[in-house]
C-alpha cells in the first residue's frame, strides 16, 4: 500500500512540475504578458528569476521521474530515459530556451515535450486531463479537509494562526516547495508588504486563512480579503488564490456564505472555501456572549 501511495504522489508531482514548466516557458515567450509589468522589479530581474525557476523545476522533475521509473520497475527504460534526457542538462542555462514545434507550428518547450514522450507509456501520465496537471485538485482536498485536520489534532482554535499553522505542515509535506518565503518574493506593494499564510510556488498558489465566530466577524474578514486583492496582484509567481474561512459551527449556512462572497465580486483567480469547526472563545468573547444572554 505504501508503494502505491508513493507512486501516486510521484505522478501528481510530475504532472504539477510539467504544467509549471510549460507556464514559465509560455510566459518567457510572451513579452506582452502583464506579469512583466511590476513596479518593484525590472523585466530583466523577472526573466532571470523565471529562468532560474525553470531550471530548479527541471532538476526536481528529473529526480522525480528517476524515482518513479525505479518504483515502476523498468530498468531498461531508465537507461533509455537517461540517454535522451541528460544531454539536455549539459547546458543548464539553456534549458528554458530549448524549443520544439508541433505539427500546427506552435512552439513549445523541448524539455517538457521530451519528458512527455517518455511518460506517455504510462496510463496515469499519458492522458490530457487538465484537472490533474497542476495538482490543484490535491491541494483543494487538503483545504476542504481543514476542519477534519483541526479535529484530528484535538485543537479548538481561537485565532487564524491556530488553523493555518496546522494545515501548513501538511501542505509543506505534500508540496515540498510550499514555504512561507517560497517563489520570487512576497507581495511588496507600497505602502505595505502582503504575506499570505501559505505559499505554494510549485502550483503558483497562495492561501489566506480567515477565522470568524459570528456572522458580523465573517462579514468583516470577507471585506478584509477583498481589500487585499489588489495587493496580491501582478506577482511573477503567484497567480491563483484561495481564501479559506474557518468559522464556528452554526453561525451561518454554506449557501448564505456563498451569497456573501458573491456580493463582493472577487476576481476569477480567487476561490473561496467554507469550513465549519469547533472554536475556543477568548475571555472577551465569552463576556460578550454572557452579557447577551442576560
Amino acid at each position: 500500500m505504501l508503494r502505491e501511495l508513493e507512486i501516486q504522489f510521484q505522478e501528481i508531482s510530475i504532472r504539477a512540475l510539467l504544467s509549471t514548466m510549460d507556464k514559465i516557458f509560455d510566459l518567457l515567450n510572451n513579452p506582452e504578458d502583464p506579469s512583466f509589468s511590476d513596479p518593484d522589479f525590472s523585466r530583466k530581474e523577472i526573466v532571470a528569476e523565471k529562468r532560474n525557476e525553470f531550471e530548479r523545476a527541471a532538476d526536481r522533475l528529473y529526480n522525480l521521474c528517476s524515482v518513479y521509473l525505479e518504483l515502476k520497475g523498468v530498468p531498461l527504460y531508465i537507461k533509455k530515459f537517461d540517454e535522451k534526457i541528460l544531454p539536455l542538462y549539459e547546458e543548464r542555462k539553456q534549458l528554458s530556451k530549448l524549443r520544439s514545434t508541433d505539427i500546427y507550428g506552435v512552439e513549445k518547450s523541448a524539455v517538457t515535450d521530451l519528458y512527455r514522450q517518455f511518460l506517455f507509456s504510462f496510463r496515469s501520465l499519458g492522458g490530457k486531463d487538465e484537472k490533474h496537471l497542476t495538482g490543484i485538485d490535491f491541494l483543494e482536498n487538503i483545504l476542504e479537509a481543514t476542519g477534519r485536520i483541526i479535529s484530528e489534532k484535538g485543537i479548538k482554535p481561537s485565532k487564524e494562526a491556530d488553523v493555518y499553522n496546522s494545515v501548513k505542515v501538511i501542505c509543506e509535506a505534500t508540496f515540498p516547495e510550499a514555504l512561507m518565503d517560497g517563489g520570487f518574493h512576497p507581495f511588496h506593494k507600497k505602502p505595505k508588504c502582503y504575506r499570505p499564510d501559505i505559499m505554494i510556488p510549485l502550483l503558483n498558489c497562495a492561501i489566506e486563512y480567515k477565522f470568524a465566530t459570528t456572522v458580523a466577524e465573517l462579514t468583516t474578514v470577507i471585506e478584509q480579503i477583498h481589500a487585499d486583492v489588489n495587493g496580491y496582484s501582478k506577482h511573477p509567481t503567484y497567480k491563483f488564490f484561495y481564501a479559506v474561512f474557518y468559522v464556528k459551527v452554526g453561525i451561518t449556512t454554506k449557501k448564505n456564505f456563498k451569497e456573501m462572497w458573491a456580493d463582493n465580486h472577487f476576481p476569477t483567480n480567487w476561490k473561496e472555501i467554507f469550513v465549519e469547526g469547533e472554536v475556543k472563545l477568548t475571555s472577551a468573547k465569552k463576556t460578550i456572549k454572557a452579557n447577551k444572554k442576560k
